[in-house]
C-alpha cells in the first residue's frame, strides 16, 4: 500500500471546484433564478385591473387627443397609463404618433402637479416597452425624473423613482446614462424618506442600477448607501415588500468582495442571519420573496474568508433555520439554501455542525432530486470530505458514497468532476468507503470513463484506478 501515500490529496481539487463556483455562479444565476426579481414593472392600481381592455385603435386615438391638448387631459393620461400596461404594441403607438412623447414630457415638466403625476405614470409604464423606446424615454425624460426624486411631492418622488427603476432594468446602456446624469445621490437620499412607498421605489431603482455594474455599486457605497440600508434591515416593522427591495440591493452589493469586509464590520452579516432565522422559524417564507435575496447575500458573504461563515454560525439558530429552509416546499428557496451551505462548509467548524447534526441526511437526500439540487449538494459533500478522515467516516455512515457512485454515469461534466473528486477523497480516508464503492459498482463505472470524450474526466478516473486498483493492490489481495 506504499503507493497510496503518493496519492494526490483531493483537497486541492475541491478547492479548485469552489473557486470555479465562486467565479461562475453569479453569471449562471443571471440567466436563471435571478429573474424572480422583476427588472421592469408596470404600475397599475388594483381597481384598474377590472376595467375593460383598451384596444390599439383606442390607444392611438388617446395619443392623438393628447397631442391636440384637448379638454380632458387628465382622463386621457389615466387611460394611456393603463393602455401601456397591456404590452409593447400599445407602447409602440406612443412613438408612432408624432410629438406624443414630447407632449408627455412637456406635461411632466409643467406646473399642474396632478398632470405631472399622470404623465410620469404613463412614462413609467412606457419604460417597460421595447429597448429602443426605453432608450428614447431615458434621453427625453430621465433628467426630470432625477430632479423630481428630490422634490417636495412624495407621490411624484415615488413615481419618478419607479420610472428610473424601469429604465435601469432595461439595459446596461440605460444604466450608464442614468448614472452619468447623477441619479445615485438623490435615490440614496430617498432611502431615508418617511414614506415607505418612496423608499421601496428608490431601492428598486438602485438594485437595477448596480446590477452587473461593479463600478456603479462602488459609487453607491462611496455615496453613503450602507448606513441607511442597514437601518432599513434592522427596523423591526419594515414591511415585507420594502424589505424585499432592500434585500436585492444588498445582494448586488455583495456580488463583489470589495465591500464585504466593511459590511461585515458594520453588522450586515449578523443582521441578515437574524432576519433569515426569524423568517424560517416563523413560517413566513411565503413564495420566498424576502428570503431569496437574503440567502443569496449570505451565500455571497460566506463565499469569502471562512471567518465570515464562523461569524454567521455564532447565531446558534442559523443551522436549524437553514434546515427548515432546505426542507421548504418553495423549490428555489431550497436551492438557495444548498448554495449557502456549499459556501459555508469550507470552514471546518461549520462542517462539524453539518456532519454531526440533522443537516447531513437532508443534504444527502438532495442527490435524489433534480440536476440543480444534485450539483449544489455535491459541492457541499466535496467540501465536507476535504476536512479529513473523521468527517469522511460520517459521510460513509450516512450513505453518501452509495448515492454518489451512480453519478459517475452522469453526462453532466460538472457533476462528474465533483463525483470523482468526492470519491478520490473518501477512498483515501476511509476503508469502509472503499468496500461500499466496490459493492456499488464504482470500479466498473470508472472503467467506462476510459472512453469519455473529456480528457480531464479520463485522467481523474484513471488516477483512482491506478491508486486503488493497480498491480500493488492486486498483489495485496492475493497475499
Amino acid at each position: 500500500m506504499e503507493h497510496k501515500s503518493k496519492y494526490k490529496h483531493a483537497a486541492k481539487n475541491v478547492q479548485g471546484l469552489r473557486s470555479k463556483q465562486r467565479e461562475t455562479l453569479i453569471e449562471i444565476r443571471k440567466g436563471k433564478r435571478e429573474r424572480k426579481f422583476n427588472a421592469k414593472r408596470v404600475r397599475l392600481e388594483e381597481a384598474e385591473k377590472e376595467e375593460p381592455t383598451i384596444t390599439l385603435q383606442e390607444t392611438e386615438a388617446l395619443c392623438q387627443e393628447l397631442v391636440k391638448k384637448g379638454q380632458n387631459v387628465e382622463e386621457c393620461l389615466r387611460k394611456l397609463r393603463r393602455a401601456f400596461t397591456q404590452g409593447p404594441d400599445h407602447v409602440d403607438i406612443l412613438f408612432k404618433v408624432d410629438n406624443c412623447l414630447q407632449c408627455l414630457v412637456g406635461i411632466l415638466t409643467g406646473s399642474n402637479i396632478d398632470h405631472q403625476l399622470q404623465a410620469a405614470w404613463c412614462l413609467t409604464n412606457a419604460a417597460t416597452g421595447r429597448p429602443e423606446h426605453v432608450l428614447a424615454v431615458t434621453k427625453s425624460a430621465a433628467p426630470y425624473f432625477i430632479t423630481y426624486t428630490s422634490g417636495s411631492s412624495p407621490l411624484l418622488q415615488d413615481q419618478c423613482a419607479w420610472a428610473l427603476g424601469n429604465i435601469a432594468g432595461d439595459s446596461i446602456e440605460c444604466r450608464r446614462i442614468l448614472f452619468s446624469q447623477g441619479c445615485m445621490p438623490p435615490l440614496i437620499k430617498l432611502l431615508q424618506s418617511p414614506v415607505p412607498s418612496c423608499v421601496q421605489s428608490a431601492a428598486f431603482a438602485i438594485a437595477n442600477l448596480i446590477r452587473d455594474l461593479p463600478d456603479i455599486a462602488d459609487n453607491a457605497v462611496e455615496s453613503g448607501i450602507l448606513p441607511p440600508l442597514l437601518q432599513l434591515l434592522q427596523t423591526a416593522d419594515t414591511p415585507p415588500e420594502l424589505l424585499c427591495e432592500v434585500s436585492w440591493v444588498l445582494t448586488y452589493l455583495t456580488n463583489s468582495h470589495d465591500h464585504i469586509t466593511k459590511m461585515v464590520t458594520m453588522g450586515f452579516l449578523t443582521t441578515v442571519v437574524d432576519i433569515i432565522v426569524h423568517i424560517a422559524m416563523t413560517d413566513s417564507v411565503r413564495e420566498g420573496q424576502v428570503v431569496t435575496p437574503l440567502l443569496r447575500a449570505l451565500g455571497n458573504i460566506c463565499s469569502g474568508p471562512d471567518d465570515y461563515s464562523m461569524t454567521a454560525c455564532e447565531n446558534p439558530r442559523l443551522m436549524p433555520a437553514l434546515l427548515r429552509l432546505l426542507e421548504s416546499s418553495v423549490v428555489h428557496v431550497a436551492k438557495e439554501t444548498l448554495w449557502v451551505l456549499s459556501n459555508m462548509t469550507g470552514d471546518y467548524s461549520v462542517s462539524q455542525s453539518v456532519v454531526y447534526g440533522p443537516m447531513l441526511p437532508a443534504v444527502v437526500t438532495q442527490l435524489d432530486k433534480g440536476h440543480d439540487f444534485m450539483v449544489e449538494a455535491m459541492y457541499i459533500l466535496c467540501n465536507l470530505a476535504s476536512h479529513g478522515e473523521t468527517v469522511c467516516s460520517e459521510l460513509v455512515n450516512h450513505g453518501a458514497v452509495a448515492k454518489v457512485v451512480p453519478l459517475l454515469k452522469n453526462f453532466d461534466l460538472e457533476l462528474l468532476h465533483m463525483a470523482l473528486a468526492f470519491c478520490e477523497t473518501v477512498l483515501r480516508y476511509s476503508d469502509d468507503a472503499r468496500f461500499i464503492f466496490e459493492e456499488c459498482g464504482g470500479p466498473g463505472n470508472l472503467e467506462q470513463l476510459h472512453n469519455h470524450p473529456n480528457t480531464d474526466i479520463q485522467a481523474q478516473a484513471q488516477e483512482i484506478i491506478d491508486t486503488y486498483y493497480g498491480p500493488e493492490e492486486e498483489d495485496e489481495q492475493l497475499s
